[in-house]
């Protein structure tokens, strides 16, 4: 007993700080085979492009399914590679009204992009998660429809089924996203034939983010679409006015994962390289007691001839 006490008491003592110096960079990177499947539930109206429609639909209820596949083979030691497809459909309609694919490719640690391995499009600021130890500051955030990054603030702590989470706000202010021809009288002008309208997109994005690993532990969009008129200021015909986020059994069963990552990096970042060392040489003192104690077998004292009674 006391063998094993002094033997597991100099292990925690030395091995505790080599967990911070081998094992967390290890642990503290983003996975490169992890496949996700995110669905989205929402409402909103949206112009259908439909040669039988060809007019605003909604509101109507929508589900977006964002898929990320991992690329193993193209991933290397610090860099992760994801191809994503993205679908939105009208539930009412049974119909896809939406769809869009990006292949990102982002440092495992810092979670910015690299540009490398097939990467489309050129990605800025973060894209799919955030870094490890998050602070409650303001990034930069990509957005997919607007394709460049806005700014990303910290808004307050939160918590999601008891899980500790930071949320931040991003928002797309009025940006142009393409250019569309149109007749004069929808764009308010009958005396032209056509009109060049712009193509105009907004966005408010919360998401909530799990500090210490930086990942996405629920999501929600406010987006907005329309044309407008860049010689009047006009607004032309709305085409998306929607409000979108991740399902409760999706974000609930993200929460068990996350979870459980926090509590694996915890353990050898905090709590063992912390309490180790304490725990040890609590073992080694009482190791040293325990073998002080210990007395081997046929120990018992014999008296010799010089401790004898001597006879009377």
């Amino acid at each position: 007993m006391a063998y094993v006490a002094l033997s597991v008491g100099f292990l925690l003592i030395f091995l505790s700080p080599l967990l911070l110096l081998y094992a967390v960079p290890r642990l503290q990177k983003a996975p490169i085979d992890h496949y996700d499947r995110i669905p989205s539930v929402g409402s909103g109206v949206y112009f259908s492009t439909n040669p039988k429609y060809l007019r605003q639909i909604g509101p109507v209820p929508l589900q977006n399914t964002t898929i990320y596949r991992p690329d193993v083979s193209a991933a290397g030691k610090d860099v992760a590679v994801y191809d994503s497809f993205s679908s939105t459909k009208d539930e009412q309609a049974d119909a896809v009204i939406d769809a869009s694919k990006e292949r990102f490719v982002f440092d495992r640690k810092t979670a910015l992009p690299v540009h490398c391995c097939g990467e489309t499009p050129r990605h800025q600021g973060l894209t799919l998660k955030f870094p490890f130890d998050v602070k409650r500051q303001t990034y930069m955030f990509w957005d997919s429809t607007a394709k460049k990054a806005f700014p990303a603030r910290y808004v307050r702590d939160d918590e999601i089924d008891s899980l500790p989470v930071y949320l931040f706000q991003s928002d797309v202010t009025p940006t142009v996203t393409g250019h569309l021809t149109v007749d004069g009288s929808t764009a308010g002008r009958p005396d032209e034939k056509t009109v060049q309208v712009d193509q105009e997109y907004s966005a408010t994005t919360l998401v909530w983010i799990e500090p210490v690993t930086g990942a996405v532990v629920k999501g929600y969009r406010l987006l907005h679409q329309w044309l407008q008129d860049p010689a009047t200021g006009n607004n032309v015909l709305v085409l998306e006015d929607v409000k979108i986020g991740y399902s409760d059994g999706y974000t609930a069963d993200n929460v068990k994962f996350i979870s459980t990552n926090v509590d694996q990096l915890k353990l050898v970042k905090e709590r063992l390289p912390i309490f180790g060392p304490i725990v040890g040489v609590v073992l080694i003192v009482v190791g040293v007691i325990l073998s002080r104690r210990r007395r081997p077998r046929g120990s018992r004292r014999v008296p010799t001839a010089a401790t004898q009674p001597s006879a009377v």
